[in-house]
């Protein structure tokens, strides 16, 4: 190991073979192991209960318990969780998650979720962007959704493809695809794709 500063009680404790890590704060980085070049600060962040940061380079990860790892070893690269538990339990390459509980037990990858909750339910499907308090915050399996507003495609569990974009603008079903609504109030679609603006 090399390159490496911890800060705080227990912070980065378990390094062996990881370089150039700077973790900040009570038991940041505990869980990092042979991960390499992590910025990590906060209490809890990147902690664990026994779990580890395997291989997972290039973070960034600030917040009170901000990619928290639980009992089970993960492997994030180049991922951004900032704000408080955000990106707590998930894994994959390239997320950015911002906003307190964003991102949470996700494991799909190239996620972007910006606001408090969004995108919370455990992702595994890829290229979703969620911005917005809730916004898509019921997506797993669900791929390639833009889901822009409060609540907004907060319907969606498994749809994929599907453009929400307004407060509570949502599709109807959860496994809808490719759907547009564009409300600045609540509306849904029915079945045959309407695109619907009000």
């Amino acid at each position: 190991a090399d390159s490496n500063i911890g800060i705080g009680v227990d912070a980065g404790e378990k390094i062996t073979t990881s370089d150039a890590n700077i973790c900040i704060g009570h038991q940041s980085g505990n869980g990092i192991t042979t991960a390499n070049s992590n910025v990590i600060v906060g209490t809890l962040a990147s902690s664990t209960t026994n779990g580890s940061l395997d291989g997972g380079s290039l973070n960034v990860i600030i917040g009170f318990k901000a990619g928290y790892l639980g009992a089970a070893a993960k492997t994030k690269v180049q991922s951004v969780c900032i704000g408080s538990e955000a990106g707590s339990a998930s894994a994959g390459t390239g997320n950015n998650f911002i906003g307190t509980s964003t991102g949470n037990n996700a494991s799909g990858s190239y996620n972007i979720a910006i606001g408090s909750l969004a995108g919370d339910a455990g992702m595994t499907g890829a290229d979703n962007l969620l911005i917005g308090r809730s916004a898509g915050t019921e997506v797993i399996a669900g791929a390639n959704n833009i889901c822009l507003g409060s609540l907004a495609g907060d319907a969606i569990i498994s749809g994929s493809n599907n453009i929400c974009i307004g407060y509570s603008a949502d599709v109807n079903a959860e496994d809808a695809v490719n759907r547009v609504i564009i409300s600045p109030v609540a509306a849904t679609v029915d079945a045959d794709n309407t695109t619907l603006f009000k």
